[in-house]
């Protein structure tokens, strides 16, 4: 008994604020998959003068201007998703995803969202992988990397450097690196292992962190009923859930499993029953300006009425 109780804590995956990327798994990507020799090229151009990105060539690569890593990402998730391996631009993920997560340079969280928009592409392209740990690597690293110290204050909540509330200029949300990393992590776990890791997800007790993943699940909730397994939200309806290049994943044809979002939405209504939801919620109605704006949009009304019933908005 005790064995199988140890096999299980093994195969758990948690999200605990501070608790960051495997740095076993960082270490092994950087073995692995070092930095490429060729330098990658844009995925368009017309003419015989195509851009080559030899910042890339630099030694402090996580320095690359902010523009310029964008537009670096941008290139390689929709180069894969249309032209597959004409170009090295899967390559220069690998060695990228280990070494920006091993900096700890993913500043305002856009890094977290340019590599998942790559990995779930990329993942979704190619059958094959760099080695047979890679996609449990990436589920350690990338899909642990929101939970870094530096998006999280002594408060146990998340810092206005990856989804602050003070971004909510039109309406409630949850998008960028927070959206992004759930989607990431529903793609990469086994279905035994969403129990656990939605209790982690409940269990952070931050005001922000709580305001971002209520609207999530509200948003995420809607894409049970809609014809495709991912589809951008009505943001006339529902808090935004985009992140950066999401609709790169889109284009590539990429499907989320309905099956592990209804089993994610099945055991929140199992850990977050109403009476448990009106406890959990306290900390929200007690923040004057998070509660205006989901009175505004009627948030915690919605999310009891759909939501924890199941139904269809």
């Amino acid at each position: 008994m005790a064995e199988k109780s140890q096999t299980a804590k093994k195969t758990e995956f948690l999200w605990v604020p501070g608790q960051g990327p495997s740095s076993d798994a960082l270490k092994r990507l950087a073995r692995i998959c070092p930095k490429p020799s060729k330098t990658m090229g844009e995925a368009w151009f017309l003419g015989r003068q195509r851009r080559i990105f030899t910042e890339l060539e630099r030694l402090d690569v996580e320095n690359i201007p902010h523009g310029d890593m964008a537009k670096i990402f941008w290139e390689m998730t929709g180069g894969v998703s249309s032209f597959q391996r004409e170009d090295n631009w899967d390559e220069w993920f690998y060695f990228l995803l280990g070494y920006l997560l091993e900096k700890e340079n993913c500043a305002c969280g856009k890094n977290i969202e340019y590599l998942v928009s790559a990995g779930l592409v990329i993942n979704s392209v190619f059958s094959d992988v760099p080695y047979p740990q890679y996609k449990a690597d990436l589920r350690d690293t990338l899909g642990h990397a929101i939970m870094c110290k530096l998006y999280w204050n002594e408060l146990e909540d998340l810092t206005d450097d990856v989804n602050g509330i003070d971004s909510w200029t039109n309406g409630p949300l949850c998008s960028g690196a927070v959206s992004a990393s759930i989607f990431l992590c529903l793609e990469l776990l086994k279905e035994e292992q969403i129990e656990s890791w939605l209790h982690s997800i409940l269990r952070i007790s931050g005001t922000y962190w709580r305001a971002n993943v209520l609207c999530w699940f509200l948003s995420a909730h809607n894409l049970l009923f809609q014809p495709d397994s991912f589809c951008n939200v009505d943001s006339r309806l529902f808090p935004s859930i985009e992140w950066e290049h999401d609709y790169l994943v889109t284009s590539a044809r990429v499907r989320f499993d309905k099956a592990k979002l209804g089993t994610f939405f099945e055991k929140l209504r199992e850990q977050l029953d109403f009476a448990r939801y009106m406890i959990w919620m306290q900390p929200l109605f007690d923040d004057q300006s998070i509660a205006s704006e989901f009175n505004q949009w009627s948030i915690t009304e919605r999310y009891a009425d759909y939501v924890l019933t199941g139904k269809k908005y």
